[in-house]
């Protein structure tokens, strides 16, 4: 009587263990990924995109004010000189009916900054504190900056800081130029990552 041949069932055995690792394999690595890009996604969409958005705000309204500031800088001083040239009376006359629309613009800027920059700048700081788990490393590093940014002013604002301590120590929105640099960086880098 021959020995049975079992090479058949453990050769097919063997293969459809094969075949299960290999589907596992290759499902933990799709699940991984899937994770990895809803991670991403989730950077973007909750931290990056949002504080971009914040900061492009900043810049745009920054911009509008310099070109009124500029604007008006340029313009005072030629209805000053129209007046004087014809004569004192007119001068005072101009200043009168004129100074308070430019004065308005000053008023404004200093409005807008207590009500809409500066609240904006506690936003970035809010979000970026709730949302830190979703911030690069890189990123993590600006926070001091930004907090500091927020808390000078913040304290100007109170008058909790005297004219010379503003001049010596800012706030200045420079000291927050790597932090711009470095949230434009990744959104670029993660985007890019979230294509591939």
């Amino acid at each position: 009587m021959p020995l049975p041949d079992f090479s058949a069932p453990l050769i097919s055995a063997a293969s459809g263990l094969i075949g299960v690792a290999i589907g596992g394999f290759i499902t933990s690595r799709n699940q991984k990924k899937e994770r990895r890009q809803r991670f991403i996604r989730d950077q973007l969409t909750e931290f990056y995109a949002p504080l971009l958005g914040m900061r492009d705000r900043l810049r745009a309204s920054g911009e509008i004010r310099l070109k009124v500031r500029n604007a008006a800088g340029a313009e005072w001083p030629r209805l000053v000189e129209e007046a004087r040239e014809r004569g004192m009376e007119h001068l005072r006359e101009m200043e009168e009916k004129r100074w308070p629309a430019f004065e308005k613009i000053i008023e404004d800027d200093n409005r807008k900054l207590e009500a809409e920059y500066i609240p904006l700048y506690r936003q970035m700081l809010d979000l970026f504190t709730s949302k830190m788990h979703l911030a690069e490393p890189s990123t993590r590093q600006h926070l001091g900056a930004l907090v500091e940014f927020v808390e000078l002013w913040e304290r100007c604002l109170r008058g909790a800081l005297p004219g010379e301590v503003v001049a010596r120590i800012g706030p200045d929105e420079e000291n927050l130029s790597a932090f711009y640099a470095d949230l434009e960086a990744n959104f670029t880098r993660l985007q890019e990552g979230l294509k591939e």
